[in-house]
């Protein structure tokens, strides 16, 4: 029996290491720009506690610039039935003057449920689907530019958000650090 000749290798690349170091440093980098650092040192616990419990406190305290005058008896109600929706379920239409405060109650409470864990979604209707938008818009810009209690209480919900900078995909990568 003869021995077979090896067949010469493939030749080494002197650069291959250095393409690969210079690649696992890219990925580390873009992993650092998709990191997001959460900040809770302003966060005032007792406010956010008191804000689940009491929600016509949590709407005063962080909407202010929506919610600036005492809610009326009827907005204090409507509110308290709102609640119980939210926290045992069924249904509720409410029909008020124009001007009332319906749909700006109605999303900041939609907000409350969520963020205290009331709800883990909502049907949103509206007389018309541009309407609808609107008020989907409106909640969504509760998150993008809040107002400092509210981004101080909810650090984990608020700088997610601004960190997206309007561009939805960039939630598919961001980390936390």
């Amino acid at each position: 029996m003869t021995k077979r000749k090896k067949k010469p290798g493939p030749t080494r690349d002197p650069t291959r290491n250095e393409n690969v170091s210079q690649r696992k440093l890219m990925a580390k980098k873009r992993a650092a720009e998709r990191d997001i650092e959460i900040d809770f040192s302003r966060q005032d616990m007792k406010r956010r506690r008191k804000g689940g419990r009491y929600p016509m406190f949590f709407l005063r305290t962080y909407f202010p610039h929506v919610f600036y005058l005492a809610f009326c008896d009827n907005q204090k109600k409507n509110i308290k039935a709102i609640v119980i929706r939210i926290k045992r379920g069924g249904m509720k239409a409410i029909a008020a003057e124009r001007g009332g405060g319906k749909t700006s109650i109605m999303e900041g409470l939609v907000v409350w449920g969520l963020l205290y864990g009331f709800i883990n979604w909502a049907v949103w209707i509206e007389a018309n689907l541009e309407m609808a938008k609107l008020s989907l818009e409106d909640i969504k810009l509760l998150f993008e530019q809040p107002g400092e209690a509210f981004a101080a209480d909810f650090p984990e919900y608020c700088m997610p958000v601004a960190a997206l900078e309007g561009q939805s995909m960039r939630a598919r990568s961001m980390t936390f650090a």
